[in-house]
């Protein structure tokens, strides 16, 4: 039996969008893209339907360069993954590259460092909805709970440069549990991922903190019922079914993903 078939017998339905259709594949949460040499521990795979697995392809390709923006790499293989990474992004996603534009000198935290332009709308809206899936994912380990359709996930991502100007929020790490990575024998890969959370017993809410090397990092509240999230900015909240049918190349350009040429925060007016 292939590890696809052993975890669908155990739990054969999409935890991306809400349980309404069968699993026929799954989902490595971290991608392994996102590791040095391809290589994590076993553990961390999903359940995903055929859409929303699509939906996950080119965002893995995003994430994985966002991933190497620090350390700098120390060996050939890791050299050799960030020129590929680099490059991919590049062949496959000019909207973005437009957007990140070119990396502006700035040794104040890091000596010889550079700096882009990550928060624009596209790379917002990426890294959002890739915080949203780590979600999703996250509390489907930690509770065995698919998210149902009334609730959702209240997500934001954080890259290095704002914890270099102290603008991570300060007060929801200072409740987090204790520190999980992933292990395999004695192999683990604390120092490209590790996780935290805790659980809002009283509000009905979990929330999932998750770093990816020096890189960035992840918060997502989860809650079966959108009423425990209190209202979040809407462009920061992905619901059940959000994977389907996004792609980041349609990002930017008309008509855009969901037919607009920018995800929110941005809209037109007339």
């Amino acid at each position: 039996m292939s590890l696809s078939q052993k975890l669908r017998s155990q739990q054969p339905f999409c935890i991306y969008c809400a349980g309404s259709a069968r699993g026929v594949d799954i989902d490595h949460v971290p991608p392994r893209g996102l590791f040095d040499g391809k290589w994590r521990p076993k553990g961390g795979e999903v359940t995903t339907c055929k859409e929303c697995h699509e939906g996950t392809r080119q965002m893995d390709d995003v994430a994985a360069f966002a991933s190497r923006f620090l350390p700098n790499p120390t060996t050939e293989e890791q050299h050799e993954e960030v020129k590929r990474s680099i490059k991919s992004v590049f062949r496959n996603y000019p909207n973005l590259i437009a957007e990140l534009g070119r990396p502006k000198s700035d040794s104040r935290y890091v000596e010889g460092a550079g700096v882009l332009v990550a928060s624009g709308p596209i790379m917002s809206s990426v890294m959002t909805t890739f915080a949203a899936r780590m979600g999703f994912a996250l509390h489907h380990w930690v509770t065995g709970e698919i998210v149902g359709p009334n609730g959702g996930v209240f997500a934001r991502w954080f890259s290095n440069y704002e914890r270099f100007k102290g603008r991570l929020p300060q007060d929801f790490l200072e409740i987090l549990g204790a520190d999980y990575t992933m292990t395999q024998g004695r192999k683990n890969v604390e120092d490209q991922f590790t996780f935290r959370f805790v659980k809002g017993e009283e509000l009905g809410v979990t929330g999932y903190w998750a770093t990816f090397r020096q890189s960035f990092a992840i918060m997502a509240f989860v809650s079966q019922s959108m009423a425990h999230l209190r209202n979040p900015p809407h462009h920061l909240v992905r619901r059940p079914g959000f994977l389907q049918g996004y792609s980041v190349k349609f990002l930017g350009s008309w008509p855009g993903q969901y037919g607009q040429p920018f995800l929110p925060p941005y809209s037109f007016t007339t």
